[in-house]
């Protein structure tokens, strides 16, 4: 079995007893199975054990093979001298630490059943290796569960803002600028967005919201759009030209023109629609940070994200893609899932680093009162029989199956051990 299974073994004491080696006839009882480290080191510390009548603390080694521990270096590695136990599931060799000690070696035995069942989920190639057993989880462990879920999604879009931070002197407004642009490309056109909006710093953009069509021309101008072809059309020429003298000035340098896609995309989300949609927020000043700070309630930012474009794109969705005539704003979906995928992050980072547990907490009530968003993930789950009430649920699901369901990562699951634990699989 692999090391991840032995782990998961001797942390919830599943292994038989006695614990012994059969050669030296050394038993051990085991007084706490210690922490799990999840850094470089040793795999557990604070690991406690009797023998005869002499107590020991110290750390825990575990591998699949006792030779493994040669082959990892660890006999001169001065961090594992303070192993006083070392736990494998084959014991082909003896093993000393980098002082020359002999470190105590002892297999792992356990039920066998604890292995069917681990395989059957490893095994298993639904989307969501548990679904036929999900009903058998407590409804009390699934839902803290969640909750730990939808923290940590937070806290994993937390670290990302705060490197967007660092990188941008510790420019709010730079930061949510760039979450906004990211997530206005949605899964398929997230990368050039955000270089796009790389390419052009916010302060620079902020400079002409006051000219709708000096802000179209720098977006549309920086994505490429306005280079490799020409059309006849009045708009264009004019963007064209603006964007011509705007480039200069500020020295820009565009985003290359071919990284957009278009192909199997609704023309409603071409990215020449939608960064026409952005520059009218950036005209109604809806994309500033200090609206972040001091909006009540997630319907806000969806009715102002619920903006047009300007009259040229009443007739198009690209320069040369005509259209019916009407007026296209952005929709409901798609606002939704920019203060799902900005907004939020943003405003529980900003509540993170300055340590008001307030803002975080509001920043999780706004998902809790959004309709969840509607993909492959969710109707997996949905399917699976779980209900999916709001954002904050979707997240959670999300994020659990990205982070352990779609990596096998059964065992870290507090899901997966309670399954674990009981007679329903196999």
């Amino acid at each position: 079995m692999n090391e991840e299974f032995l782990h998961f073994i001797w942390r919830y004491k599943l292994f038989n007893l006695p614990l012994s080696d059969k050669e030296t006839r050394l038993e051990v009882e085991v007084l706490s199975t210690g922490i799990p480290n999840p850094d470089a080191g040793p795999d557990f510390t604070d690991v406690r054990i009797r023998t005869a009548n002499t107590i020991w603390a110290g750390n825990a080694e575990i591998h699949r093979r006792a030779s493994d521990w040669n082959r990892h270096g660890h006999q001169t590695d001065p961090h594992y001298n303070n192993v006083i136990l070392h736990l494998v599931e084959i014991k082909d060799t003896e093993v000393k630490n980098s002082l020359g000690q002999e470190v105590p070696t002892m297999e792992l035995t356990w039920n066998k059943e604890l292995t069917n069942r681990y395989l059957a989920l490893l095994n298993n190639h639904d989307k969501i290796g548990c679904r036929d057993f999900l009903n058998a989880v407590d409804p009390i462990v699934f839902t803290h569960w969640m909750n730990r879920m939808i923290v940590e999604r937070l806290e994993q879009r937390t670290e990302a803002v705060f490197h967007l931070l660092n990188e941008t002197a510790g420019d709010w407004q730079e930061v949510y600028y760039r979450r906004l642009l990211m997530s206005l490309g949605m899964n398929i056109n997230a990368q050039p967005f955000e270089m796009l909006s790389r390419s052009l710093p916010y302060s620079v953009l902020r400079k002409h919201t006051g000219n709708l069509l000096q802000t179209e021309a720098l977006l549309l101008g920086q994505a490429g759009f306005l280079e490799e072809r020409l059309f006849p059309e009045e708009y264009f020429l004019t963007l064209r030209n603006e964007y011509a003298f705007l480039k200069a000035k500020y020295s820009l340098k565009p985003v290359d023109r071919s990284l957009w896609k278009f192909m199997r995309m609704r023309p409603g989300s071409f990215p020449t629609l939608r960064l026409a949609q952005f520059a009218k927020l950036m005209q109604n000043r809806m994309t500033e940070f200090d609206v972040l700070r001091q909006a009540v309630c997630p319907d806000d930012f969806v009715s102002w994200f619920h903006t047009t474009a300007s009259e040229f794109w009443d007739t198009h969705y690209h320069f040369d893609r005509l259209s019916e005539p009407f007026t296209k704003s952005l929709g409901k979906t798609a606002a939704t899932l920019l203060v799902i995928n900005a907004v939020v992050p943003v405003l529980f980072a900003w509540g993170k680093r300055n340590g008001n547990q307030d803002l975080m907490q509001k920043a999780i009530s706004f998902l809790e009162a959004m309709p969840p968003e509607e993909n492959q993930i969710t109707r997996a789950w949905e399917k699976a029989g779980i209900t999916v009430s709001n954002a904050a649920d979707a997240q959670s699901l999300i994020q659990l199956y990205r982070q352990y369901c779609e990596k096998k990562f059964c065992l870290r699951c507090a899901i997966g051990n309670k399954l674990m634990m009981q007679s329903v699989i196999c």
